[in-house]
């Protein structure tokens, strides 16, 4: 046998769904399960916690003095209560808090990561029930747990909004089980999961509805199901309606009306456009009389992935809850003649999802996520100054890159109608799994690599001497023109020893500026200048961070710096600005301007 026979032999791209395939994808989710988290989960287990020590009906006033309130339903909590009882034994938990340990921040994780590979099973499920076989079904199945988006809002950002997609698979599996003859018990339990998901989240009634209209067009009937979808939300509203901590937590939540903000201004009222187009695709789904299951599974991904799209195509979104969309994009390309190129586009709405996600949640959504993860303890204090990841993309116009993805998920939506699937279900994927493995290493690297490489940058950098931004900070405005006669500066104290290098971000007005401009370092308690230079204001960056001083600076720890800048000839028409954050509790580091005291820092970096 040759070595070119030899090594065929281990071509995974050109074998079928292989044992390989599921460890890698293991291997990929361990690795990012254990690396990168974001805080919310924090808040949602720890609150569980009051479950477990008795405080049932009053669980919200009880946390509103230990977590501050809670925003979602009981569903959430309750399923968090139930699987951190090992904690509650080995009293890990003896409250809630948000100052946990890793080993228990990680028990919580692995809930909904479990459920996100039960998810997959179910996927497998509903697949074989719509008639795609069993091979078939477990590429799907595949297929969704490698999906990027799907695998970034679970073991990168670590969140939960795989619970409502669990049961809302349930749900859909019931509906499609014994399709041809159909049972009580079936349609019954349909409507309980997916009365059970809308206490999670709300996405899942848009969906029920047009699935409902589908197949059900007695009227009373539809009455009778709408009616029996909302008991499981109107038993826990009821038991916790009394609450106002209840009331104020899960109804004053904004997030809940980001779907009515895409809009059309009549001059009386605004018309929401997701709520028009929704009613469309309900009238739609009563008026399409089907025949077959086929053409029921055909019509049915179809009207999913339009209302995926007026969800996250037409509203504000979370990128957690990207995941609710993720079964119907999934099931409708593997039914696609063109599956491979929805495959191709999965990787494009990732990249452009990312650099989305990390211009738009700066020093949140990004190399920010090393924080709560296994390196945490080692992490250089000048992670994603010297490089954010917003900066490894060259894209950062947020209404671009919004109304990229938009368009990608209208496309996504269009071209799964009827009419582009195939005859035959079971048509195989073989061909194909190149890939999609492609699909899933390429899109989950998208954002792991990048999160590395600001990482490594920050590892082979200057430790941070002081940042106005800090680590959840942005610029929200400039300070006043430096002029002839004005001083704009920034008091700190550091603990180190050494400066090595200064940084600002500078507004030029669009313009090359030749006025002079100085900076200078004072002690703030005896008025010694230990360090001054002359700026060359032509060279610095608009609207962009510039490196004022390489020069090593002796200081000493725990003495007040002033940093101060200023002009003798700049005037208005000639001059630079420095950008500035948001107001900041910092009671030692705030900026000075004209002798005036300000509740803000300037945008510098100092290392």
């Amino acid at each position: 046998m040759t070595m070119t026979h030899r090594l065929k032999g281990f071509n995974i791209a050109e074998k079928p769904l292989h044992i390989w395939d599921y460890i890698i994808f293991f291997v990929l989710a361990g690795f990012c399960f254990l690396t990168f988290q974001q805080g919310d989960l924090i808040h949602t287990g720890s609150s569980s916690i009051a479950y477990l020590n008795g405080h049932f009906l009053d669980f919200y006033d009880y946390n509103v003095e230990y977590m501050g309130g809670n925003a979602y339903m009981p569903s959430s909590y309750l399923l968090f209560a139930i699987w951190n009882i090992p904690l509650k034994l080995f009293g890990m938990l003896p409250v809630p808090s948000i100052d946990i340990p890793y080993v228990a921040l990680m028990w919580y994780k692995a809930l909904p990561s479990l459920f996100y590979v039960l998810s997959a099973f179910l996927v497998y499920k509903v697949a074989v029930e719509f008639g795609f076989g069993t091979k078939k079904a477990k590429i799907c199945a595949f297929i969704f747990l490698g999906t990027p988006i799907g695998f970034f809002g679970q073991f990168i950002f670590g969140q939960y909004d795989i619970f409502t997609v669990f049961f809302m698979l349930l749900g859909i599996y019931y509906y499609f089980k014994d399709f041809r003859q159909p049972k009580l018990k079936n349609t019954l339990l349909f409507i309980l999961f997916f009365g059970i998901s809308f206490t999670f989240k709300y996405f899942s009634l848009l969906l029920f509805i047009p699935l409902l209209l589908l197949r059900e067009k007695n009227i009373w009937k539809i009455i009778r199901n709408l009616i029996l979808v909302a008991v499981p939300y109107a038993i826990e509203v009821l038991l916790y309606f009394p609450s106002a901590a209840f009331r104020d937590g899960v109804f004053g939540f904004s997030a809940t009306g980001y779907i009515f903000n895409a809009s059309i201004n009549t001059g009386f009222q605004n018309i929401s456009l997701v709520v028009v187009f929704w009613l469309a695709i309900c009238a739609w789904a009563y008026f399409k009389d089907l025949d077959s299951k086929e053409d029921h599974v055909r019509w049915f991904l179809y009207f999913s992935n339009l209302t995926m799209f007026l969800c996250f195509g037409l509203s504000m979104w979370h990128p957690q809850w990207l995941l609710m969309a993720v079964p119907f994009w999934v099931m409708g390309a593997c039914i696609n003649k063109k599956f491979h190129i929805f495959m191709v586009v999965d990787i494009l709405l990732m990249l452009i999802f990312i650099m989305f996600t990390v211009n738009y949640w700066v020093n949140y959504l990004d190399q920010q996520l090393f924080n709560l993860g296994i390196f945490r303890h080692v992490l250089p204090d000048n992670l994603g100054h010297k490089l954010m990841m917003r900066d490894v993309f060259i894209v950062k116009n947020h209404d671009l890159l919004m109304s990229a993805f938009s368009g990608i998920l209208l496309a996504i939506a269009l071209f799964k109608h009827p009419k582009f699937t195939q005859t035959d279900f079971k048509e195989s994927l073989d061909k194909h799994m190149a890939l999609i493995r492609t699909r899933m290493i390429l899109g989950v690297g998208i954002f792991v690599v990048p999160a590395f490489i600001c990482l490594f940058v920050a590892l082979g950098s200057q430790p941070v001497v002081f940042s106005g931004e800090g680590e959840s900070a942005s610029p929200v405005g400039v300070t006043s023109p430096i002029c002839q006669g004005e001083t704009v500066s920034q008091v700190f104290t550091s603990d180190k020893e050494e400066i090595h290098e200064i940084y600002a971000q500078f507004g030029t007005y669009g313009r090359a500026n030749t006025s002079d401009l100085k900076m200078e370092l004072e002690e703030v308690d005896t008025g010694k200048i230990i360090y001054s230079a002359e700026i060359d204001a032509s060279k610095l960056k608009d609207n962009g961070y510039s490196k004022l001083s390489t020069q090593t600076i002796s200081i000493e720890p725990g003495t007040r710096y002033s940093l101060n800048f200023y002009s003798e000839t700049a005037d208005i028409e000639n001059c630079v600005t420095i950008y500035r954050t948001s107001d900041t509790a910092a009671p030692d580091d705030y900026a000075v301007v004209d002798d005036s005291k300000q509740p803000y820092n300037l945008c510098i970096d100092i290392y």
